[in-house]
């Protein structure tokens, strides 16, 4: 018998199948945990619907710009590329904290977002680079810092 205790953002696995407690954010933030294959597989299912649905509820004209805790890189990535599509603007998607520093991931269908990593990491002491439309990378300032930098962009 399993039980599923779904928690913002997090899940929580109890099962037979596995001889251990398993414990995992969506985002397998801890991998030295115990992983049972069929439970990592359906955290990624239910990640990517959780993502769609996420992006859905977004408008789709303009730039988004989300905070969200406890992403890892994929994450952050698989987020930012599920609200770029079908949207007309930039989607940046930022995880960490003020004290931590924030792993970031933008894109934009059919964007060129070289210049605009650039400055964000000269401005907001990053690093990172990718792709013309697709862009990750990491940087050690707050979100008020974040915000302000994109609020003129």
């Amino acid at each position: 018998m399993e039980a599923v205790r779904i928690e913002p953002l997090t899940l929580h696995f109890f099962s037979d199948t596995c001889s251990k407690h398993f414990f995992a954010s969506l985002y397998f933030a801890s991998a030295s945990l115990p992983v049972c294959p069929a439970q990592k597989l359906r955290a990624g299912q239910l990640e990517t619907k959780l993502f769609a649905r996420m992006a859905e509820a977004l408008p789709k004209d303009g730039d988004a710009l989300l905070f969200e805790e406890g992403l890892t890189p994929d994450g952050v990535r698989g987020l930012s590329d599920a609200v770029m599509q079908g949207r007309s603007g930039r989607a940046a998607v930022f995880a960490g904290t003020d004290a931590g520093g924030y792993a970031y991931a933008i894109g934009q269908v059919s964007g060129d977002l070289r210049g605009l990593t650039r400055e964000l990491n000269a401005c907001l002491n990053g690093r990172g680079g990718g792709k013309p439309f697709f862009v990750q990378g990491s940087v050690q300032t707050g979100r008020a810092e974040i915000e302000a930098f994109f609020a003129g962009r």
